[in-house]
This record gives structure tokens, C-alpha cells and sequence, in this order.
């Protein structure tokens, strides 16, 4: 029960972590994108 529980907050930390670092990758890209057209 308490390796069910550790795993399971684990996998919720795991892709909480993967979530977060997608968006701000993807605020990064899309910001470099419209500063370079903008630069452009």
C-alpha cells in the first residue's frame, strides 16, 4: 500500500515536472518566434 502510494505521488510529480517544463518551453518558443518576426 505505502509503494502504491509513493508511486502514484511520484507518477503525479513526474508529469506535473513534464507539464510545467513543456509550457514554459513552449512560451519560450512561441516568443522567440514573434521576436524574430517582429525583429525580422
Amino acid at each position: 500500500m505505502f509503494k502504491g502510494h509513493i508511486n502514484t505521488g511520484l507518477a503525479r510529480w513526474a508529469i506535473a515536472s513534464l507539464l510545467t517544463l513543456a509550457t514554459c518551453i513552449g512560451v519560450v518558443m512561441a516568443m522567440t518566434m514573434w521576436g524574430l518576426r517582429g525583429w525580422a
